[in-house]
């Protein structure tokens, strides 16, 4: 085990900056998840780390050695990649096997080791197989067996469920959050999904055009994010946000205007954004001590276990997520109310979260 520690990377592809002055550390024990939008330098952060890429300026240190300009081979790390990556004309077995032939390991104990990962995989009766007589799921266990097998000092994952439907992924999901608590060793995985994100993480990086945004536990980056970008990218459905101003201390924004929270900051500023979850607005009775409107609703989207209200306040568009129960329709009126000591505020001119006291 060894814990992985970048420093200051930088990333620069001609004139194009991928990665801005990147520096976290991962313990040794620990399950880091880099997410963010498709371009924001997450699978470069992954890449350097297995030596794939060489950063422009910077340091990534392994084990308390610095490994910023070693060879891959070298590295002790293993990486589970999105497209599997196998050996189309080796069977399973010589595909987990692979890597430790190449090391020169004895015969005896490449087969101690495929056959456990086998058995914690649920592999052990496919391992005549070839790749191509195996379910993409099955394939992903068997790339996930061949990285474990190594017992490397860390393991990386670039986005590895992307390719397998939904029912998949949450399985496969489980099977890797086991592997870790089995394992204990440092791991990096790289997604874009959040609900990987939130169920896999011991902590989040949320990334935006190579700089990180914020670096926090799951359920803190869901209810102190630390700007407008990552309130917006992790939850779903997204954070409804209402543009206002802030007038003799109440937030008015059309036809909502009330007093603000004692608890905000005293220099807050003029422009205000309310960020306000689809779960925070409620339906039902305004109260003496809530801020209450009609939604103009617009569609109505029942999957299951909630219902997705989308509707309209003036020109601003919100979304709301109800009881199953909750009786509304299109082109209706739906009274609802928040409470505005508990909801989000940001910064309207560089969209930082406002910081109540």
């Amino acid at each position: 085990m060894a814990s992985i520690e970048l420093r200051n990377l930088c990333k620069q592809f001609d004139k194009t900056i991928v990665l801005r002055d990147i520096s976290f550390t991962v313990r040794e024990d620990e399950f880091v998840v880099l997410v963010g939008p498709s371009g924001c330098g997450k699978s470069t952060i992954l890449r350097s780390i297995a030596g794939l890429e060489t950063p422009t300026s910077g340091e990534i240190w392994i084990g308390g050695k610095n490994i910023t300009n070693m060879q891959p081979r070298d590295r002790d790390i293993a990486m589970v990649f999105q497209s599997y990556a196998l050996y189309p004309h080796l069977s399973v077995y010589d595909n987990m096997a692979f890597g430790l032939k190449m090391r020169k390991i004895s015969s005896e104990k490449i087969d101690k080791r495929v056959k456990e990962a086998a058995v914690f995989f649920e592999l052990s009766e496919l391992l005549n197989r070839k790749p191509k007589q195996l379910s993409g799921g099955q394939r992903q266990r068997v790339a996930l067996g061949r990285a474990v097998v190594r017992n490397p000092s860390a393991l990386l994952f670039d986005e590895p469920l992307s390719n397998l439907d939904a029912k998949l992924r949450a399985h496969t999901r489980t099977e890797i959050s086991r592997l870790h608590k089995r394992l204990k060793t440092a791991m990096v995985y790289v997604t874009h999904d959040q609900i990987e994100a939130m169920t896999l993480g011991e902590r989040i990086v949320v990334l935006k055009d190579g700089v990180i945004q914020q670096i926090d536990t799951p359920l803190n980056v869901y209810r102190k994010p630390s700007n407008k970008f990552v309130a917006g990218f992790i939850g779903s459905p997204a954070m409804n946000f209402i543009s206002g101003a802030r007038i003799n201390g109440a937030f008015q924004a059309g036809a909502l205007n009330f007093a603000l929270p004692s608890t905000l900051v005293s220099d807050c500023p003029d422009r205000i954004t309310l960020g306000l979850r689809p779960e925070q607005i409620v339906v039902g009775t305004n109260s003496s001590s809530k801020v209450g409107f009609d939604l103009n609703v617009d569609v109505v989207e029942p999957i299951g276990n909630e219902l997705l209200v989308y509707g309209r306040i003036g020109e601003q568009e919100l979304v709301v997520r109800c009881d199953p129960r909750t009786e509304v329709v299109p082109d209706s009126r739906l009274p609802v109310f928040f409470d505005p000591s508990a909801v989000h505020y940001f910064d309207a001119t560089n969209e930082r979260s406002i910081v109540r006291d």
